[in-house]
């Protein structure tokens, strides 16, 4: 994952791309119910340290990879590692002052949730679709984004369990059928 960020970081910096942080992914580390059923809503389920770079191809077309560690859990008993790789298509062409505006999407989201306390693992894998809109204030820039998860394939390391895969539309389906989940990036931009 690591090396993955840092590749995103070289290739933004050596063309027309970005780094930036989620700001609100911190937030996770808050010790209250409220916050830990809020934040992942509003942090695009990215916890403690999150990171993005990126770069722009033919004025319309975006890569972008993205790096987070921190804890689910108000408890510092796991932590929860994962790397997105995602593409973005910019609806209209950039302005004058390099302004993007609205894109749409796709990524491909893994996960590694650890718990030290039991020495297992949770892996997933999740696809999703993506739409935002991107504001340059040159040099600096705001990605607000809406991200639905699709699906997920995961597995364990706990005895008795078996690797799945199925279609679906929010994390918590039993109790939201469908959670679109925000996100909202700050950063630079070459």
């Amino acid at each position: 994952m690591i090396a993955t960020l840092l590749v995103s970081c070289a290739v933004a910096m050596a063309s027309d791309g970005y780094v930036g942080i989620n700001p609100l992914a911190p937030l996770s580390a808050i010790p209250s119910k409220p916050a830990k059923i809020a934040v992942p809503i509003f942090s695009d389920m990215e916890f403690g340290l999150a990171f993005s770079g990126g770069v722009i191809l033919a004025d319309r077309h975006g890569l972008e990879g993205r790096v987070s560690v921190g804890s689910p859990h108000s408890l510092s008993f796991s932590i929860l590692p994962q790397a997105t790789l995602g593409y973005s298509w910019f609806v209209r062409a950039p302005r004058e002052d390099r302004s993007r505006g609205p894109y749409v999407g796709a990524n491909m989201r893994t996960w590694d949730l650890v718990y030290w306390t039991s020495d297992w693992d949770y892996w997933s894998w999740m696809p999703a679709a993506h739409a935002g809109w991107w504001f340059d204030v040159e040099p600096v820039y705001v990605n607000l984004r809406l991200t639905q998860i699709l699906g997920a394939c995961s597995w364990s390391s706990q005895p008795s369990t078996t690797r799945a895969c199925a279609f679906g539309l929010s994390p918590a389906e039993g109790m939201v059928p469908v959670l679109p989940l925000l996100g909202v990036d700050v950063g630079f931009r070459r």
